[in-house]
């Protein structure tokens, strides 16, 4: 046994030290040796108790070196997948750099907690016209109190620079800490109804998410359960209409969020705006119907198109999340948004063209890798009011290049330009 012991560096992993041109083996070596010394010359319980103390504290030590920001980028360099006009994306390749993003790893204690607000701090200091910093906590399983206690300073450094952090894909416990110190006071509707559906799934909302504001219906045994009473005890969330939302689901939300800000701010105040960009923007904010004009303008057809085209195509009025399952046409926005997305199972165009049988991530009862999205989809690109959508699709196939209908990915309709939306459909025939 002992022999194993003193010889066991031989199959672990080397420390960066050298010795005498010897690499040094790593620290759990050290700390086996020390527990059997002190077993020799004390007793085995004294020994096992050693090496717990050196074990955690030798986890402490790494988790304070760990750096909990694992990549870093800006507005200019990282858009939402919405799609965007080219003024818009033109001006945010100017001024993005007024976003900043960073994407966080690992669990959140005390040390990586103290290293994310330097970072933060040092990030302001850089670029002093910072206005939003977004954290995606998609790779943090958790957070503890001194995390948070860091983060509530770095917020309200941030404040005093016109700065304000942006939270999103959070799990429900990192939520619940962060909502409980206050960090979070305005997710949007999307993450609160995210977070609903996670605590409790049977749990259904009757009245429209618009005007009732989302409580969690769970039962104690949740094992967030007791910090989401305190959070109704102490504290409550923004209401929805007032719109400066802190939190938010994905970090398209996200970008989208603060890029329409520094738009509204810097952009579509001036007074140079042709008519076609103002309205555009109308139709984004108030859930206007975009003219066949601007239509033609944006996508720079000739005039006259559109209404030569009307009468070949489909009108249809769509609430949010229609499935728009004909993928063999084209889809003219004039209202509202629609959604192109993956899902696990494939679009629903022609069931019966493959048989379906289970995945290996249903066998194994994980999920699969990439949808993570709300209701577990995908999401490709979001389609605003003046967009044309479904060309690769329709083009692909009347060129025989298409595989089959479960390669495409799906259309739904999208609610968060307007509560419907209006389509005009280009069927395969009629083209």
């Amino acid at each position: 046994f002992l022999e194993g012991v003193f010889f066991s560096y031989r199959s672990m992993p080397v420390s960066k030290l050298r010795l005498f041109g010897k690499d040094l083996p790593t620290a759990q070596y050290y700390v086996a040796l020390s527990c059997i010394f002190v077993a020799a010359f004390s007793s085995p319980f004294e020994g096992i108790g050693v090496g717990l103390m050196l074990t955690v504290l030798l986890f402490l030590a790494q988790s304070a070196r760990a750096h909990p920001v694992s990549s870093v980028s800006d507005g200019r360099n990282t858009v939402s997948r919405t799609l965007r006009p080219i003024w818009e994306l033109k001006h945010l390749r100017s001024d993005g750099e007024r976003i900043a993003i960073f994407y966080l790893q690992g669990q959140l204690f005390f040390g990586s907690g103290q290293s994310l607000a330097t970072d933060i701090a040092r990030a302001l200091e850089a670029r002093p016209g910072l206005r939003y910093v977004i954290l995606s906590f998609a790779k943090v399983p958790g957070i503890d109190v001194s995390a948070v206690d860091f983060l509530k300073g770095a917020q309200k450094k941030a404040a005093r620079r016109d700065c304000k952090l942006i939270f999103c894909r959070m799990k429900v416990t990192v939520f619940a800490a962060l909502s409980a110190a206050e960090l979070i006071t305005s997710p949007d509707a999307d993450l609160r109804e995210v977070i609903e559906s996670e605590l409790d799934e049977e749990s259904l909302v009757e009245e429209p998410i618009e005007h009732t504001p989302i409580e969690p219906h769970m039962g104690s045994e949740h094992p967030a359960a007791e910090t989401f009473q305190t959070m109704r005890r102490e504290s409550s969330f923004k209401p929805l209409r007032l719109g400066n939302h802190d939190a938010f689901d994905h970090e398209t939300d996200a970008l989208d969020f603060c890029a329409d800000q520094l738009l509204g701010d810097a952009f579509y105040s001036r007074g140079d705006l042709d008519a076609s960009q103002r309205e555009y923007r109308s139709c984004c904010e108030l859930g206007m119907r975009m003219t066949e004009e601007s239509f033609e303008l944006i996508n720079r057809l000739p005039p006259g198109t559109m209404a030569e085209l009307k009468r070949y195509c489909t009108l249809r009025e769509c609430p949010s999340k229609t499935v728009l399952r004909d993928g063999n046409s084209l889809y003219f926005v004039f209202r509202g948004a629609v959604s192109m997305v993956d899902t696990s199972e494939g679009p629903a165009y022609n069931d019966d063209n493959l048989a379906k049988s289970p995945s290996l991530a249903d066998f194994l009862h994980v999920d699969k890798k990439g949808f993570h999205g709300r209701g577990g989809k995908r999401l490709r690109k979001r389609y605003p009011p003046g967009s044309i959508v479904g060309k690769t699709a329709f083009c692909l196939r009347r060129a025989d290049r298409l595989l089959d209908d479960h390669v495409m990915s799906e259309l739904i309709v999208s609610g968060k330009f307007g509560k419907t939306t209006e389509v005009w459909i280009l069927q395969g025939d009629a083209w």
